[in-house]
């Protein structure tokens, strides 16, 4: 689903969308895996942020004809590099019964292009999701590190409406 909007900066009308693919599940639940299209204004755009895209393209392609239990929505994010426009909008029109069957958002960005991950979560870190993705990583002889609470200034601010669930975040 193709997923328009506008948004007005320094005075001029923007039009960007958000790519929204949607893997049923046998739940009402659901997780959210989402990363910005879009890139930063100086670099090539290879880490910020195709990798995060890339590895939301492959965990979708992992998926595909894997039953799951929860509903999985890959979202890819039009103008976040803009002021988080495209995950700020869509968390705007999402319904009630939406936001409270989002149990988790895994927001990847920048993902791999440095040596190490860092896994932040909501509600000062104590979140299934941080701690999967921790334990995952750790398993996978990963260097991955975590602080206890939100990054300022992250996408998970974006979620404004659903952080009381499990949130995480993937970063260099």
């Amino acid at each position: 689903m193709i997923q328009p909007f506008s948004y007005v900066r320094r005075g001029t009308t923007h039009h960007s969308q958000n790519v929204v693919a949607t893997k049923p599940g046998r739940s009402e639940m659901t997780v959210i895996i989402g990363a910005h299209y879009d890139s930063v204004s100086r670099g090539k755009g290879a880490g910020e942020n195709a990798t995060g895209v890339g590895v939301m393209l492959e965990a979708a392609s992992l998926l595909k004809n894997v039953p799951t239990y929860a509903t999985v929505k890959f979202v890819a994010w039009g103008a976040e590099e803009a002021g988080l426009r495209g995950s700020y909008y869509y968390v705007s029109q999402m319904s009630q019964e939406e936001i409270c069957a989002t149990v988790a958002y895994i927001n990847l960005d920048m993902v791999g292009i440095w040596d190490h991950f860092h896994v932040y979560a909501a509600r000062n870190g104590d979140t299934w999701v941080r701690d999967m993705a921790l334990e995952i990583g750790r398993n996978q002889g990963m260097d991955i590190r975590t602080t206890p609470a939100t990054p300022p200034g992250s996408a998970l601010q974006v979620t404004g409406a659903i952080t009381w669930h499990s949130v995480t975040w993937v970063s260099p």
